[in-house]
């Protein structure tokens, strides 16, 4: 069951991690997130679990510059409510990956993470790069 809670939550991560990817890239990074939730990636349940799983999405670190802007944003910021459509579309929308295309990460990082080294994406988009398979 997807809750009200649950869908804002899911659109602030898009508005953290990937407001300025255009709408497409938004349902990219939340369909990566939804395919966590059907599978029960981690032992999550829900989309808010899913997407403050600790170190898991970077706008919900402690230290991440954008979580004040994240937690506060309200639906009067024109980017928060492409958020949230996006949010609502991914929940009911056809997912273009595989069911195993659990983790993405930015290109502009200063080095990939330990998780992507040897694997090569399924699919680049913006800044993205999406990857399947890691466990």
């Amino acid at each position: 069951m997807i809750r009200t809670q649950d869908i804002d939550t899911l659109a602030r991560t898009l508005y953290g991690e990937a407001r300025g990817e255009g709408y497409a890239g938004m349902l990219l990074v939340g369909y990566v997130i939804m395919n966590r939730l059907r599978t029960r990636y981690r032992g999550n349940a829900s989309l808010v679990t899913v997407c403050r799983d600790p170190w898991q999405f970077s706008c919900w670190n402690r230290n991440d510059p954008n979580r004040v802007r994240l937690e506060t944003v309200d639906l009067t910021d024109k980017d928060f409510r492409t958020c949230y459509r996006a949010a609502l579309e991914v929940i009911d929308g056809v997912n273009p990956f595989s069911p195993q295309v659990r983790h993405y990460y930015a290109k502009s990082m200063p080095k990939p993470p330990f998780w992507a080294e040897g694997k090569f994406p399924v699919k680049e988009h913006g800044r993205h790069l999406f990857y399947e398979g890691i466990a």
